[in-house]
């Protein structure tokens, strides 16, 4: 929805609206309650979980809730001016080598070994004997 059209329908200038969204000035009185409503209506709409209206920093950052910190999201524009936030796993190109076929069968080969082999101290002083030797 363009600007025009969103501030004719809370009945508000382009100006303010355009202020609301750069975070100069926050909705108050009616146009908090027509907001609300109107956040309402979109929920019901589309079954989405929750709406919240968020103003993009001057930096072009937005903050989504501390609980996605350090997470990975990928943002995909639906049509020009509406996009899709979903929370990404992404696998960076110097780790694909860790999910090939090998790799798996390389790992879970080591696995089973460490689980014949299992870590013991007991034969300590002969690995510190032997390394001693190796250092001569």
């Amino acid at each position: 929805m363009s600007q025009p059209v969103f501030a004719s329908l809370l009945n508000a200038s382009l100006s303010t609206v355009k202020q609301w969204e750069i975070g100069d000035k926050r909705p108050s009185g009616v146009s908090t309650r027509l907001l609300n409503i109107l956040k309402k209506g979109i929920v019901m709409a589309t079954g989405a979980q929750s709406v919240a209206v968020k103003v993009v920093g001057s930096n072009g950052q937005i903050s989504i809730g501390k609980q996605f910190a350090g997470r990975q999201i990928l943002i995909e524009e639906q049509e020009p001016g509406v996009w899709l936030l979903r929370t990404a796993s992404v696998i960076s190109d110097n780790e694909h080598w860790l999910h090939t076929s090998k790799a798996s069968n390389d790992l879970k080969n080591a696995l089973a070994w460490s689980m014949e082999h299992p870590a013991s101290d007991a034969k300590l002083d002969q690995l510190f004997e032997s390394l001693s030797r190796d250092d001569q």
